[in-house]
């Protein structure tokens, strides 16, 4: 049995909806079903072997029959969430993906409002930023205190 199959039409035409409405139409995406995939879908930036071969930047791969079994807001949400990480750059005509910004467990998010987390890692961002701005500066001290010769 083939590990991958088309998708079913509405699937493709929810895709082709959001896609657009997100501004990707520059971008060449395939959206595959894996029914034994354990997570809700998996997105993956084309080798440059896969694009040559089929012309597609990107493939989303989701799990069908789990998708079957969501009601049309929940298709929507997890259909927006695989999109999310890619984008498309028109002044360099570079397509990039980046991975999920946001994890956590259920419990931590039970317990705590999602803008309550997210803003303790922004303030963690900040301070690494901080951290590495003094580190440089340190460093160009030190490099520009060194003699030349």
């Amino acid at each position: 049995m083939a590990k991958y199959k088309e998708v079913w039409l509405e699937v493709e035409d929810l895709y082709k909806d959001l896609i657009n409405k997100r501004g990707l139409s520059n971008v060449r995406i395939k959206i595959l079903a894996d029914d034994r995939l354990k997570t809700p879908f998996k997105v993956s930036k084309s080798n440059d072997l896969y694009k040559y071969e089929t012309k597609y930047d990107m493939t989303i791969i989701i799990n069908q029959k789990v998708f079957d079994l969501l009601s049309e807001e929940q298709r929507v949400i997890i259909a927006e969430e695989s999109l999310c990480g890619i984008s498309y750059d028109m002044d360099k005509d570079t397509i990039k993906y980046e991975a999920p910004n946001f994890t956590t467990y259920t419990g931590v998010l039970d317990k705590f409002s999602y803008k309550v987390i997210n803003e303790v890692y922004i303030l963690i961002k900040e301070i690494y930023k901080s951290e590495k701005q003094t580190e440089d500066e340190a460093k160009a001290l030190t490099t520009s205190g060194k003699k030349q010769f």
